[in-house]
């Protein structure tokens, strides 16, 4: 017959232990592996916390086509979009004598994520992106230049809209504050 101490061992700690092995190589695997990362974004969008936004370090201008986009407002005065050096690319900048302007997109995502390609010089200008879906806009993005110092050409930011609803309209609202603020867009369309 077993002994008390050998029947726990075997019957009761080592069935957990081979559990708790298990469980922890699920863990360790990307949520999205085993089902489970869309669930953990909506439990993030209930709690009121965006999905963070990644700057990518990719330096250069994507070839591929944006995303379903139109240009609603820009407040205030007309767009300033200026011809790039770069083949087929312009950038929104704030007009000549206005400290800032903000830009109104509505984009069509296709994904959870899309990107944008904002650059920026000196500390007084910055680049800022807020999202809206039926509702208030709220803080994806916010970059704020550095003095003497450009950020590069085609750095990718992406930002999250898995908290929106698929296949619903989102309004960007892009605020170009500074002389140096930049929104680069290939003919008129921002966003990736």
């Amino acid at each position: 017959m077993f002994s008390r101490r050998a029947f726990v061992t075997r019957y009761l700690l080592a069935p957990l232990a081979a559990n708790f092995a298990v469980l922890g190589w699920f863990a360790s695997r990307d949520p999205g592996w085993w089902g489970l990362k869309g669930v953990l974004q909506r439990l993030e969008c209930l709690a009121g916390r965006q999905p963070v936004l990644v700057q990518g370090l990719h330096q250069e201008l994507p070839q591929a086509g944006p995303l379903p986009q139109r240009l609603l407002a820009a407040e205030p005065g007309q767009p300033r979009l200026e011809t790039a050096d770069a083949q087929d690319w312009k950038f929104y900048t704030v007009p000549a004598g206005r400290p800032g302007q903000t830009l109104l997109f509505e984009v069509r995502p296709q994904s959870r994520e899309m990107s944008f390609y904002p650059r920026v010089s000196g500390e007084d200008s910055s680049v800022e992106l807020l999202l809206e879906q039926g509702g208030t806009p709220r803080r994806a993005a916010l970059l704020q230049g550095k003095q003497g110092v450009w950020t590069p050409i085609g750095a990718r930011w992406s930002a999250s809209v898995a908290c929106h609803d698929p296949g619903a309209p989102v309004v960007a609202h892009v605020r170009l504050t500074g002389p140096w603020a930049q929104l680069w867009a290939r003919e008129t369309s921002a966003f990736f």
